[in-house]
């Protein structure tokens, strides 16, 4: 009567001869025996391995009975030894458990499984009770999944072979400790619960003889066990909950599982910060420059580059190691201990020893060193929201969670790691620890996403690829042109020409005065209390077009505060000051402040309210001994209370010790009755004789002495009050009342406050008494007096930040693990959406994300509500899809991965976890979102200033490289040397560089729109703008190199010759330092001379014979005349360069002093070169010029001036256009959409 041992060769289904429903006589298992799988054991584990994919592919390309009776026979013939790989078995279990379910389409309420279905239960059962891997990658599943498997559907339908298997399976999973309550979750439990009892003595041994799963065999950290009883947790990790672990076992487990710490990021090593400055693909270039230089012989100008690499290396390294060094002193350093129970004794212990199965009390204020599975609590509320993002703490309980895939926040029988407990106390064993723990998987998630280049990187990126195209063509085409003109020349002399031409294609001091600009740019935001932690960030923020922000502590304080109170005679207060300052004030909904005096008398209603905010409440503070700050202690909802109470001077405290009240007794909150009274002796006012009362008598009683305090949820008090206090007098608490109070808390709820109900009444000493033992006594014909809105409230000036970021085209998204209502109500409130906008849940995201339609939302979403950290990614991932530059703040361990993913990742420095200040590349020491709108200010300016000192440099390279390849076109000697271009570019432009790279911002910075994502570095204006004056300075160079080379450039003074006697004697023994000399004779003949010749002259001309000081070699004065104005226009154009559009004569050049110096700095360096004996001739080959040379260069500036006037005056006036055409379109684009919504019924669709 018993179904067989499913180890045996016997078929389930009662079929020995192995025989598949089209009769063939053999498996495919068994075909590949008989063709050699068996020769040897590994051979034949690889064949049936091999067999079963086959099977499977064949089953997912064809679901036929056929094909699933393969595998169940295959299953049926499985030797003890086989194993599955861990992905295929996922696979594998996932295609079984949906199958298993499988059912016929519905005929009415009627459910019928598939053929398949019943064929598929078989093959489950027989990898469950003979494949270990199999087992244990099943009871890793949640439970909820294995229940839509609908086991009970097999139970309750098939016939009575096939119930017995489905029975076999739920006795044999329910013997782990995962599953031990299966049949509870069942949709028919009641059903298969009978069923079960009914047969049992026919089920077989196999479960006994099969072995129990995995869990019982060692301690599994995979499952979850939030959706069992926790006596089954006790049962699997072999621990009591009244003795807890031994010791021994404890150190046994902590050898095994290792210390309870979660896993954090490796600083950087000083090597591996220096090989990232080092890669820089700017660096890259300069570095093969340096090369190419030592290659050719030119050693100063190899020299010379490589400083230039270390001076930019260094000033990165150095700024990195600095933010290094200031995020680890913002990182906690405190040691976290724990309270555990070992051998039946309470021991406090450090958090890093807990291990699994250890069993650890919680009190208010304790941190939770590990996961917990809570099996006892009292009044126990945890603060989740640097994991769930939720400011509302989560009450616990100890009943199993039974619904599908439930979030963190909805597993309220759960204590989590990194969490905190507000209120309360409990009692947990531990199921996780390190990095199993779910932090401790955000934490290793956040090492396996990349940080992404930043805009800039991939700009300069782009630029410097641009660049080395260039030098390299126009490199090999100057030693071609000058092979081409002069072929005996040495063609090493041509490769010095091309790599004098690939210095000036290089801008060498650009990745200088960006490294400079932008750790100019770092101390700045570091005076605003940003942490920069890599320099290329800052340029990043200025391109950020979506802030993705955590709300609780980063939009909001993440500290709950009475913000609002209506009272029943229909008053609204609102309460002013900080949610954890005592100081501040309440005022009337027009404005008039309230002060304490006569407050029972001028305001009866809030009085009795502000009794009942102090005395029904067990919250209070400590301050903290290095801050002095407040630190609350108890339910931060108590807390506001305790907070708004203190704003009219009422402290609980104060009351009881000077005697205004005595504490009789208390009925704390629980989850069922959903409201807390306390009950007081004391004196208050006596409110006017109730008029509805129809017990009235001539004269007033007493004033009673007793009291009931309470709050709770509105329906909750309203459920135990009879009465109403309107105008200080207590009325019925008619249907029109109940409504009018149900309507108010609606509304305030529907702002995203948490609404609490306010009531009291008053009795005798003798009630007093009953009410303390009595609860139902105590919470009954209550008097409603007011209602409270409590919320985290939004940060000071975070509304104004949000407005600045959408004036400047900022997507700001609010991302929450709060529920819709409270989330929208607080985006509202500071400016991220508008009353019509509709909140994104977590499930949604899920679908579209999986669907891909997530990043075809179009606009994005703005509010997020009830996410996932993989909601977050998701989130990030679809904008950075849509070319969307994202910055994501948060401070909790939940905010992590999404940090890292983002472009711009922002933590706080003082509410920010540990983890997610290792991973983001901007802190923010005050916590103040505020910073983000000045940050993102200053990114743009850093930009813009880049982008100035770029198109500067580039205009004065692009010169050089259109003056070089003129000239050897030309057929003329290459115009200057590599130190020459060198000097000019590291030397003369830097100072001017460096200054535009701190000019003052544009006043319409924070007025555009970010820039687009895949947007280069120099638009089709910009290159215009930079090709017009690298012409113009290069035109100009070229005509006075030119015109001087063929010498008719002005001559030098005439000097008389040398005098010998009655002879002059002309070269020989006179010979200055210029290799040509010419003589003018009294007949007007002109003779040239060499240096080396001498020539005695007749003294009778001595009276006509005069010499010019003309140039040693006409092509060295040309070159130096030449670079000399080529320097000059680069100086100039620095100041010129401080706007694009704007003329120079419009520049206010006192704003930018540093330009001023740099330019003056320029032109110091510049005399040196030409007039410093030695330096000018041995470093630079220049020469000295004389005044009438100085003409030509002051003269071929202001041409150059004229000219960039003139292209300005052209950019501005098409500029113009393009905007008339702009404003014509979209005023166009707005009338037919006004037509279009005028003439729309519903104008709202």
């Amino acid at each position: 009567s018993q179904v067989p041992v499913m180890t045996s060769r016997v078929s389930i289904s009662g079929r020995s001869d192995r025989k598949s429903l089209d009769g063939r006589p053999n498996s495919r298992l068994s075909m590949d025996k008989a063709r050699g799988h068996e020769k040897s054991d590994d051979k034949e584990e690889d064949g049936h391995t091999f067999t079963l994919k086959e099977i499977i592919t064949d089953i997912e390309e064809d679901p036929s009975v056929e094909n699933w009776n393969e595998l169940r026979i295959f299953t049926e013939e499985i030797p003890p030894e086989f194993t599955l790989e861990m992905d295929f078995g996922n696979s594998l279990v996932g295609l079984l458990l949906e199958r298993v379910g499988s059912r016929e389409p519905r005929k009415g309420n009627e459910e019928k499984l598939l053929k398949t279905s019943e064929i598929a239960l078989e093959c489950f059962y027989n990898l469950l009770v003979k494949v270990e891997v199999f087992s244990e990658l099943v009871e890793k599943r949640p439970t909820t999944q294995v229940v839509k498997a609908r086991l009970d559907l097999h139970v309750t339908t098939g016939d009575a072979e096939h119930q017995l298997l489905a029975l076999n399976t739920i006795t044999f999973m329910q013997q782990s400790a995962k599953f031990g309550e299966l049949s509870d979750f069942m949709r028919n439990q009641k059903k298969v619960a009978k069923i079960l009892e009914e047969r049992k003595n026919e089920l077989g041994a196999a479960a006994e003889e099969g072995g129990r799963l995995s869990i019982h065999n060692r301690v599994s950290l995979q499952a979850s066990y939030y959706d069992v009883k926790y006596d089954v947790v006790f049962q699997a990790f072999q621990t009591d909950k009244k003795l807890g672990l031994t010791s021994n076992e404890a150190k046994e487990r902590a050898l095994q599982y290792g210390p309870n710490t979660l896993p954090k990021p490796k600083p950087p090593s000083i090597w591996y910060l220096l090989f990232k400055q080092l890669k820089d693909f700017m660096v890259l270039i300069l570095a093969a420059a340096t090369i190419a230089s030592f290659a050719i012989g030119e050693w100063i100008a190899g020299i010379t580059l490589a400083l230039v690499i270390i001076f930019n290396v260094i000033t990165g390294l150095w700024q990195e190691v600095k933010a290094q060094r200031a995020l680890s002193a913002l990182m906690s350093l405190d040691v976290l201990t724990a309270m555990v129970i070992r051998d039946g004794k309470v021991d406090e212990v450090d958090a890093d020893t807990l291990v699994p199965g250890d069993v650890v009390q919680l009190s208010e204020g304790d941190s939770v060193p590990a996961d917990l599975r809570l099996f006892e609590v009292s009044a126990l509320r945890v603060d989740e929201a640097v994991l769930t993002g939720e400011s509302e703490p989560v009450k616990k309980t100890t009943d199993p969670v039974r619904t599908a895939n439930p979030s963190l926040g909805d597993r309220v029988n759960m204590c989590y790691m990194t969490t905190s407990v507000v209120k309360g106390r409990g009692k947990g064993v531990v199921v996780k620890i390190s990095n199993r723990t779910e932090a401790g998987k955000i934490s290793t998630s956040i090492n396996s996403a990349k940080s992404p280049p930043t805009p800039l990187q991939k700009r300069l990126d782009v630029l410097g690829k641009i660049l080395i195209v260039i030098a390299v063509i126009l490199c090999g085409s100057v030693v071609l042109i000058g092979w081409l003109h002069r072929p005996d020349e040495d063609i090493f002399e041509m490769i010095k020409v091309a790599v004098s031409l690939g210095a000036s294609a290089i801008p060498e001091g650009l990745v200088a005065v960006t490294t400079v600009t932008m750790a100019i740019g770092v101390q700045r935001m570091a005076k605003k209390n940003a942490i920069v932690r890599e320099l290329a960030i800052v340029e990043t923020l200025g391109s950020v077009s979506t802030i993705c922000s955590d709300k609780t502590g980063t939009l909001t304080e993440g500290k709950m505060k009475a913000t609002m109170l209506w009272t029943t005679d229909e008053q609204v207060y609102t309460f002013h000051g900080g949610a954890h300052e005592l100081g501040g004030y309440v005022s009337t909904v027009d404005g008039k402040t309230i002060g304490p005096k006569k407050l029972s008398k001028n305001y009866p209603s809030l009085n009795l309210c502000m009794n009942i905010f102090s005395l029904c409440n067990n919250a209070s503070y400590k301050l903290d001994p290095e801050t002095g700050a407040m630190v609350p202690i108890g339910d931060s909802t108590e807390f506001a209370l305790f907070v708004g109470a203190n704003r009219l001077s009422f402290s609980k405290t104060t009351m009881i010790e000077s005697g205004l009240w005595t504490p009789v007794g208390d009925h704390p909150f629980d989850s069922v009755r959903k409201r807390m009274s306390v009950i007081m002796r004391g004196k208050a006012e006596e409110p006017k004789k109730n008029k509805d009362d129809k017990k009235k008598k001539k004269k007033a009683k007493k004033p009673e002495d007793n009291f009931v305090w309470a709050k709770g949820g509105t329906e909750s008090i309203i459920s135990c009050s009879s009465y109403v206090l309107v105008n200080n007098e207590k009325k019925k608490l008619s249907k029109k009342r109940r409504r009018l109070i149900e309507a108010k808390s609606s509304e305030l709820a529907s702002k995203g406050l948490r609404v609490l109900s306010l009531a009291y009444k008053q009795g005798t000493s003798s009630d007093g008494k009953v009410w303390k033992k009595k609860i139902s006594e105590c919470e009954s014909d209550l008097v409603v007096v007011g209602l409270v809105g409590i919320m985290d409230p939004p940060r000071d000036g975070v509304a104004d930040a949000v407005a600045r970021c959408k004036g400047a085209g900022i997507h700001v998204a609010m991302i929450t693990g709060d529920h819709e209502s409270t989330a929208k109500a607080i985006a509202v409130k500071i400016g991220i959406c508008d009353e019509d906008s509709k909140p994104l849940r977590g499930v949604d995201i899920d679908i579209l994300d999986q669907s891909g339609k997530l990043a075809d939302l179009h606009p994005f979403p703005s509010v997020f509500a009830r996410v996932s950290p993989q909601n977050k990614l998701a989130i990030v991932h679809a904008l950075q899809k849509q070319r969307h530059v994202v910055a994501m703040t948060g401070d909790g361990v939940n905010d992590a991965p999404a940090i890292k993913k983002a472009d711009c990742g922002i933590a706080m420095g003082i509410a920010g976890t540990d983890i997610t200040k290792q991973v983001a590349s901007i802190v923010l020491k005050d916590d103040n979102f505020a910073s983000i709108g000045e940050a993102v200010e200053e990114g743009r300016i850093i930009y813009d200033n880049i982008q100035k000192f770029i198109l500067y440099i580039l205009s004065c390279n692009g010169s050089e490289i259109i003056i070089v390849v003129t000239t050897v076109a030309l057929g003329y000697p290459e115009p200057f040397n590599t130190m020459q271009i060198l000097y000019a570019n590291l030397v003369a432009d830097l100072p001017p560089a460096l200054a535009l790279g701190v000019d003052s911002p544009e006043s319409n910075v924070m007025e555009r729109p970010p820039r687009s994502s895949n947007a280069q570095i120099l638009g089709v204006g910009e290159t215009l703008i930079l090709l017009w004056n690298s012409l113009s300075m290069a035109t100009l160079t070229v005509l006075v190199f030119v015109i001087y080379y063929v010498g008719f450039g002005p001559q030098g003074e005439l000097y008389p010759c040398p005098q010998n006697s009655t002879t002059y004697v002309v070269g020989g023994d006179y010979s200055m330092p210029y290799s040509h000399n010419d003589l003018f004779f009294a007949n007007g003949t002109r003779q040239d001379y060499i240096v080396g010749n001498t020539t005695i002259v007749d003294a009778s001309e001595a009276a006509s014979l005069y010499c010019h000081k003309y140039d040693e070699d006409r092509e060295l004065r040309a070159q130096t005349v030449a670079w000399t104005l080529l320097v000059s226009c680069h100086l100039i154009q620095g100041f010129m360069s401080r706007s694009k559009s704007r003329s120079l004569f419009q520049i206010n050049h006192l704003q930018n002093k540093w330009m001023i110096g740099g330019v003056v700095l320029s032109y110091l360096l510049l005399i040196i070169s030409l007039y410093i004996p030695g330096f000018n001739t041995e470093v630079l080959t220049n020469i000295p010029l004389p005044s009438i040379d100085w003409v030509w260069i002051v003269g071929g500036t202001f041409a150059h001036i004229t000219l960039v006037e003139l292209g300005k005056l052209v950019y501005r006036t098409v500029f113009a256009c393009q905007q008339k055409r702009k404003k014509k379109k979209e005023a166009a684009l707005a009338t037919i959409t006004l037509d279009t919504l005028e003439g729309t019924a519903d104008t709202k669709e």
